[in-house]
């Protein structure tokens, strides 16, 4: 027996100093648990002697004190805060969007594929979060996307470090990353309240708004007082959003972005912001400059678990952009109502009107409805129709199915979800 107990410590200890190797950050666990490793055999040897029982006890006590005292010393130099599992394992989640739609006309993708009528798997993600040590936080999401029927591409949708109290009420971001210019474009595709993107969006930020790379500062100016304030700068490489010169560009781009929220009684908030973007618009040497105004409203009452909320959005966009030597000044805007009509089940309605980002004729038109059902957090239907007015295409009108589910590590809910 006593030779059973002593390969029970010394599975026991292995399984500790694995656990070190695992994380090459983690020298301050092996530091932690060595003391408590260190008395292992005067554990096994108040065993002897006294049968099976009394060294049952003695086995139980010892391990008792070797969880306590190691977690003990874990804890109190785990300056982040964040649960320990978490230096060795980060956070997983798995999203899939499935659409279905059916349309009066072609739906082209960018290679010019007629789209319509037909189901795919629009884009699956995998998400991954971690702390990297006490002060930073990284982020990495790799997206699978449908760019031709049965083709997918692999695409780094957003890797980045977080620097969170880098100095009091400022975070910085360095990678790549979604730009915070409006509300929309912060969302994922399978975050949105919709299965589209307003036109405006598409229009002059891209069909799924975009991503670049560089660096952010986001400040809570303090002593705001109940109406905060927060400042965001981010200088990037310019090259992603519709309305910039691309890959082949070497200016920067730099956004901006201004914010503040303030309850509206006691059931609701508003939430006002204004953007700007400065870059290349060619690679003549024009330049970009595009500015935002987004407003969002939400009522929700304060009992617990309330079954009922409303959220009001709106957001315009005006561009001034020099292209090939053609001044283009256009400008779009979107609103929407979206109505919880009880846990599981919400309404919404859009309305889109937008100018063309190429061109200073012309515009495009569209109204939608829809209704979103959660069988659970985990997954979600959705039906829909939208009738579109654009000079440039013969598409009249599409209704849609959409299915996505999420597994893995539960993220945090977007804004206009109420569960």
């Amino acid at each position: 027996m006593k030779g059973s107990l002593s390969f029970c410590f010394f599975l026991l200890a292995s399984s500790c100093s694995q656990l070190v190797v695992l994380n090459p950050s983690s020298k301050g666990l092996e530091e932690a648990f060595a003391p408590s490793l260190a008395e292992i055999p005067s554990g096994i040897a108040q065993g002897k002697g006294k049968g099976q029982d009394d060294e049952l006890s003695a086995l139980r006590a010892s391990a008792e004190k070797l969880a306590n005292q190691g977690m003990e010393r874990v804890q109190s130099s785990n300056k982040g805060g964040e649960p320990i599992l978490n230096a060795f394992n980060p956070r997983v989640t798995v999203f899939g969007d499935f659409t279905y739609m059916n349309a009066k006309g072609p739906i082209l993708n960018d290679a010019g594929d007629d789209v319509s009528d037909r189901a795919s798997l629009r884009e699956a993600e995998l998400d991954f979060r971690a702390d990297v040590d006490p002060v930073a936080k990284a982020v990495a999401i790799l997206s699978f996307g449908e760019e031709r029927p049965g083709e997918y591409t692999v695409d780094a949708e957003e890797m980045y470090v977080l620097l969170p109290g880098v100095a009091e009420g400022l975070d910085l971001k360095v990678g790549r990353f979604r730009p915070a210019f409006g509300t929309d474009n912060l969302l994922h595709t399978h975050d949105l309240p919709w299965t589209n993107r307003p036109l405006v969006i598409q229009e002059f930020l891209g069909e799924e708004g975009f991503g670049e790379t560089g660096g952010e500062a986001k400040y809570l100016v303090p002593g705001t007082g109940s109406v905060p304030l927060e400042l965001r700068y981010a200088l990037v490489n310019g090259e992603s959003a519709a309305v910039l010169s691309g890959t082949g560009s070497h200016n920067q781009a730099h956004l901006g972005r201004l914010s503040t929220f303030f309850d509206v009684g006691e059931a609701s908030f508003l939430q006002v912001g204004t953007s700007a973007m400065l870059g290349e618009s060619d690679l003549q040497g024009g330049e970009t400059k595009m500015y935002g105004f987004d407003v969002l409203y939400k009522w929700r009452p304060r009992e617990e678990r309330a079954l009922h909320s409303l959220v009001a959005q709106a957001e315009a966009v005006y561009l001034d952009r020099d292209l090939n030597g053609n001044q283009v000044k256009s400008w779009g805007a979107y609103a929407t109502l979206l109505w919880q009509q009880s846990r599981d089940l919400y309404f919404g309605v859009r309305g889109d009107w937008t100018q063309f980002a190429d061109q200073d004729s012309g515009h495009a038109q569209a109204g939608s409805v829809w209704a979103s059902y959660y069988t659970s957090e985990f997954l979600r239907f959705r039906v829909g129709f939208e009738a579109l007015d654009d000079s440039r295409k013969a598409l009249d009108w599409t209704a849609f199915f959409q299915m996505t589910f999420v597994f893995g590590s539960h993220p945090a809910e977007p804004y206009w979800v109420n569960r």
